[in-house]
């Protein structure tokens, strides 16, 4: 037994370091198992305890990518202990912030960055149509997410909202919130500030319950005319001559 010790310790030893050397591009292909080639890091740097890339979303269809920014990781390996991995994260180089993550909780705190508004062509494409740009803002203070439970709120700002298929730009800036209440996180799209084309909704999505929205789009009755092609991409209209184009996902 006695001599079983420093094999054990040795091995140990030997584990670790071969993991703190694991390079950071070891984690493509940990995202291949969970997203299947739609998200990526690019120029990856450094290892799996610290490091940085570029996180590239990929639209296997159209074949398209989008650079979201270059994020940077430090693991804090005492939490490992705990049964927990902890990340002290950057994203653009911005102010760092936290992800918690154990075998029953998915946690994010003190997170402020921003994201290209291309973003919204992958992710709402119903809209795709339109190539909506600008700049998205994120904020998160504390949200958690298990598997029956979604607690505490974040923000998505989309600002500066621009267009080349529209003949005035910016269009407008907007919000949406996201509010978990338990079972299910209440969304919320409203324009935050005067501008030709108007946004809103609302909608929902749980955890045993599909992603629901259903909103509107309308332009100040003055430059409707303008922004007819917009608003003909952006979603059907309501009723002939109403002006008001439904969007829902």
């Amino acid at each position: 037994m006695k001599k079983l010790l420093p094999i054990t310790l040795l091995v140990t030893v030997y584990l670790g370091a071969m993991l703190i050397q694991i390079p950071s591009s070891f984690l493509n292909w940990v995202l291949d198992q969970y997203f299947e080639k739609k998200v990526t890091l690019a120029s990856p740097e450094g290892s799996l305890w610290h490091g940085n890339a570029h996180v590239t979303l990929n639209n296997l269809q159209s074949h398209r990518s989008i650079d979201l920014g270059k994020i940077a990781w430090h693991v804090e390996p005492l939490q490992l202990l705990t049964g927990k991995l902890a990340l002290n994260m950057t994203w653009n180089e911005g102010n760092p912030f936290w992800i918690t993550i154990d075998a029953s909780r998915f946690h994010i705190e003190h997170a402020a960055f921003n994201l290209p508004g291309q973003l919204v062509q992958f992710l709402v494409p119903v809209i795709g149509a339109a190539e909506l740009g600008g700049v998205i803002k994120f904020h998160a203070e504390n949200f958690s997410l298990t598997k029956t439970q979604m607690l505490g709120n974040f923000e998505v700002s989309w600002d500066h909202v621009t267009s080349p298929l529209s003949p005035i730009n910016p269009l407008g800036n907007y919000t949406t919130s996201f509010a978990g209440t338990g079972e299910r996180i209440d969304i919320k799209l409203k324009t935050q500030s005067p501008g030709p084309l108007i946004l809103q909704g609302s909608g929902q999505v749980g955890v045993n319950q599909p992603f629901q929205f259903d909103g509107s789009a309308n332009a100040v009755p003055e430059q409707q005319s303008q922004l007819q092609q917009i608003l003909q991409l952006i979603g059907n209209e309501t009723n002939a001559g109403s002006g008001i184009y439904r969007i829902g996902i």
